[in-house]
């Protein structure tokens, strides 16, 4: 085996002892390039009573808000059409899986662009706008802002009532 390698050097036959007081426990770095994140501990879902009939409730005020700017597009000339409002779903889909969604937002119309980013800001808010109220006990109640998990669930029921594909 030394001969196919010369340079290598031979293994000495002791044993090497290390204490546990001599171990590391940091996570190695690759040439510079620290380990991936311990990922986040997994929540159980948020408890909704009527999850669908949240669903239908939330969709509805999205979809209000669609016409607000549908309306407001009309105004500047534009028809708001089944592509326009994908882009936009596609931007907020991004956005729920931690993505940048500007390049998705960005077309070569100014007022395109803006009548996309406006939509997909307000519709982008919602979630914070909407609160769930948990009973911790009978005379406490804590709010709770829209998980992430359920606010995706709604997106895609948006898209379904559209009638747009993914």
């Amino acid at each position: 085996m030394t001969e196919a390698f010369p340079n290598l050097p031979t293994l000495s036959k002791g044993r090497i002892v290390i204490s546990d007081s001599a171990v590391s426990h940091e996570p190695l770095s690759l040439h510079g390039i620290t380990p991936l994140a311990e990922p986040e501990p997994q929540k159980p879902p948020q408890e909704i009573e009527d999850r669908k009939g949240e669903t239908r409730r939330i969709v509805k005020r999205l979809l209000a808000i669609i016409e607000e700017h549908r309306i407001a597009a009309l105004r500047m000339g534009v028809k708001m059409d089944a592509s326009m409002l994908d882009t936009v779903l596609r931007a907020l889909e991004a956005e729920t899986r931690k993505q940048d969604p500007t390049s998705i937002l960005a077309v070569a119309d100014d007022v395109q662009t803006y009548i996309f980013t406006s939509l997909y800001e307000d519709l982008l808010a919602e979630p914070s706008n909407i609160l769930f109220t948990t009973h911790i006990a009978t005379d406490v109640v804590r709010y709770e802002a829209m998980e992430v998990g359920f606010w995706k669930e709604c997106i895609a029921h948006l898209r379904k009532t559209l009638d747009l594909k993914s």
